[in-house]
């Protein structure tokens, strides 16, 4: 099987970019937690877990952006999903398109405003999507045939 690129693909599989370390703090920390949340996950999951932050922040990840992106990469927002065979849900193919933002404002192509957990999000034009990056950090074993991503 070929190996995917983000830049020919728009995806790419990378292990070890989050170091067994970062990954084990996020796990114990979240051991010690209610998850009882609600099916959509938790928003803003590096400001609610001081674990989920560090990863978030680490070295590896911030150099991939920085090359995938050409720029210095800004965090736009973290959500922590915890699917399992007890607690799913179904979800369409879809593409994420909402961004957060401090604050609200006027500007072409910026629409579906919407207030979650009091911060705002909204859909932005297609040229500033283009120049986003999305890092999903899966804690639990996820490949090719029981991931969540689809190679089109």
């Amino acid at each position: 099987m070929r190996m995917l690129n983000v830049q020919d693909d728009g995806v790419e599989i990378q292990r070890g970019l989050v170091s067994e370390e970062l990954m084990n703090a996020v796990i114990a920390e979240l051991y010690e937690t209610d998850l009882s949340m609600p099916t959509h996950g938790i928003r803003h999951a590096d400001k609610k877990f001081s674990s989920i932050a560090a990863p978030v922040k680490s070295e590896n990840l911030i150099r991939e952006a920085t090359k995938q992106l050409q720029q210095t990469p800004s965090l736009v927002r973290v959500i922590f999903f915890d699917k399992t065979p007890e607690k799913n849900w179904r979800v369409t193919w879809h593409q994420d398109k909402t961004v957060a933002l401090n604050k609200k404002f006027t500007g072409s192509g910026w629409d579906v405003w919407s207030v979650k957990e009091g911060v705002f999000h909204v859909q932005p034009p297609l040229e500033v999507l283009n120049k986003m990056l999305t890092f999903r950090v899966h804690l639990d074993p996820a490949d090719e045939y029981n991931g969540c991503l689809r190679n089109l």
